[in-house]
């Protein structure tokens, strides 16, 4: 059950990353 949230909060980190790349 764990593994869902892991992907999620991947998913939220790699969204942040481009977020700051496409400023």
């Amino acid at each position: 059950m764990e593994t869902g949230r892991v992907i999620e909060n991947e998913g939220v980190k790699s969204m942040m990353i481009q977020g700051v790349e496409h400023g």
